[in-house]
């Protein structure tokens, strides 16, 4: 049996005894209750009405103005499952749900979602993946390991889209112009308007200086985050003799990460133990996090997982954890907590099932399958050994714990 036929027997069998087990008297006869995964959250994105944030590629929400949790699905509104990233669209308010098969949805303000499969049904000589996305105007701009693709997001179609045999990094509009990067840090540069069909639209341009990542701040300046998330830098993109020119001098830290644009257009990020705002004349505030709930502490050998995303900067930060999603205030230096940890209880705690079992009360226990997300690091007391520890959830009628 391959691994695809076994996953899908694993979730038949889950749902199978899942219903043996009392949850079947609270459903429909004939349908099926899906259980969703909670973990670490390794995405926030922060909208001006909802919160979303992706753990265990599963997509949940937070609703602001109702106080209340909702999780995407494919059994509810989604076309697809396995998400691999989400980007927000300010100017259309909208959510880009870009899955691990390449499929993606548009989740617009009114939750109304449209799906664009012309990727995934694409015929290729490779295995699609998206690395990247970038928004102007009506049109979308999705980067692959074989070329880009653009989307009309108001007609959810493709406009054009470039099969070059290259794989590219990022993507981002600079004014007029669409930058792509390839994974050994050169630049292609064309005209947003030109026709990217052919790779002949694109000048190449060998940028010297390694990045992580960047993020448009405004005209033509850039946020970089340089190699290995070790510097923070901004930068002059109109190229000049095929270089950028730096704006600002380097700031060093370590695990610098999560740029988010303001709604004031400054840019932010942050590090394990700082915060930064770039403001738009490229004047960046560095802010401790230290001491406070929303550093990011080292748990044996290795590092919490926490993604800090906001709309309104210092006054309103979102931070996803293990623990949840809450919301903090940062002024004067003070941390307020403006809201509880939101989890979700009624969730297994990992990705991928391996084993079911079925208990004499009726209940089943489920437990992960291999090294996956459920794979976390308990430290010895007496010593610096650690051990793998793997959830197990009870599935009852009670819920799940």
């Amino acid at each position: 049996m391959s691994f695809k036929s076994l996953d899908k027997f694993i979730v038949t069998l889950l749902l199978l005894f899942t219903g043996f087990a009392g949850v079947k008297a609270q459903i429909a006869v004939g349908s099926w209750k899906q259980f969703s995964s909670f973990s670490t959250i390794d995405r926030v994105v922060d909208t001006p009405e909802k919160v979303f944030y992706l753990t265990c590629g599963q997509l949940y929400c937070y609703d602001k103005e109702n106080d209340e949790s909702y999780c995407y699905t494919s059994g509810n509104r989604l076309s697809d499952s396995n998400i691999s990233n989400i980007y927000y669209n300010a100017g259309k308010k909208q959510l880009a749900v870009i899955y691990k098969s390449c499929n993606i949805d548009l989740i617009d303000n009114k939750d109304r979602v449209y799906n664009m499969p012309d990727i995934v049904d694409a015929s290729l000589d490779i295995v699609p993946v998206i690395n990247d996305v970038a928004f102007d105007g009506d049109k979308m701009y999705v980067v692959t390991n074989f070329g880009i693709v653009v989307f009309n997001v108001d007609k959810k179609e493709v406009v054009t889209a470039g099969n070059y045999g290259s794989n590219y990094k990022h993507v981002e509009i600079v004014e007029n112009n669409i930058w792509v990067q390839e994974w050994d840090q050169s630049h292609n540069i064309a005209d947003k308007d030109a026709n990217l069909t052919s790779i002949k639209a694109f000048t190449l341009y060998l940028h010297p200086y390694e990045t992580s990542d960047y993020c448009r701040l405004e005209g033509s300046k850039m946020v970089f985050i340089g190699k290995n998330n070790s510097e923070l830098i901004v930068k002059n993109m109109v190229p000049v003799q095929g270089l950028t020119t730096d704006i600002t001098s380097p700031v060093t830290d370590t695990n610098i990460r999560n740029l988010c644009k303001l709604q004031d257009g400054s840019v932010m990020c942050h590090s394990n133990t700082k915060l930064y705002i770039i403001a738009t004349d490229a004047t960046v505030s560095t802010y401790s996090l230290s001491g406070t709930p929303l550093e990011t502490k080292k748990v044996g050998s290795i590092f919490e997982s926490k993604s800090i995303s906001s709309l309104k900067g210092l006054d309103e930060l979102w931070v996803g954890s293990d623990e949840g999603l809450a919301s903090y205030s940062l002024k004067d230096g003070n941390l307020t907590l403006l809201s509880e940890a939101i989890h979700q209880d009624d969730a297994l705690t990992f990705v991928n099932v391996g084993r079911l079992s079925r208990g004499a009360k009726g209940d089943i226990y489920a437990t992960s399958f291999g090294y996956s997300l459920s794979l976390k690091e308990q430290v010895n007391p007496e010593g610096n050994n650690s051990a793998a520890v793997y959830y197990v959830n009870k599935i009852s009628s009670d819920g799940i714990e």
